[in-house]
């Protein structure tokens, strides 16, 4: 009997010790993964960021001059960079395209315009 609890002693050490290493190796994938989500969220609201920027810089060229084409690369920030991709016409209005990128992370926004209000501001997949 007494070689038993030797051997029960052990099994019991080598299972706890299993089931602590999963529990670390949950934890520590688990925070790697929020640090990504994290990281990817906040890729997202710059890039949004700009692409919003791009907009109201297109909307002021825009009412400045009705025949302005886009297609130009608008200066954020020293290093960062936002596109007007487009503005075309449609119906009575215009259709403002722009984008805003930062990292990997893309905003491509639809401003639709007429008579100077803005009927509509959406993001959209391109």
């Amino acid at each position: 009997m007494k070689r038993n609890n030797g051997y029960i002693a052990l099994v019991s050490a080598l299972i706890i010790a299993g089931v602590i290493i999963l529990f670390v190796a949950t934890v520590g994938l688990s925070s790697f993964f929020a640090r990504s989500y994290i990281s990817d969220s906040y890729y997202k609201e710059r890039s949004r960021t700009f692409a919003e920027g791009c907009a109201q810089a297109g909307l002021l060229k825009l009412a400045q001059n009705a025949s302005y084409a886009g297609n130009e690369t608008v200066n954020v920030t020293a290093s960062d960079t936002c596109r007007i991709v487009s503005v075309v016409a449609s119906g009575t209005g215009k259709i403002l395209t722009v984008q805003g990128a930062f990292q990997d992370a893309y905003t491509n926004l639809k401003i639709t315009v007429a008579s100077g209000t803005i009927n509509q501001w959406e993001e959209v997949v391109q």
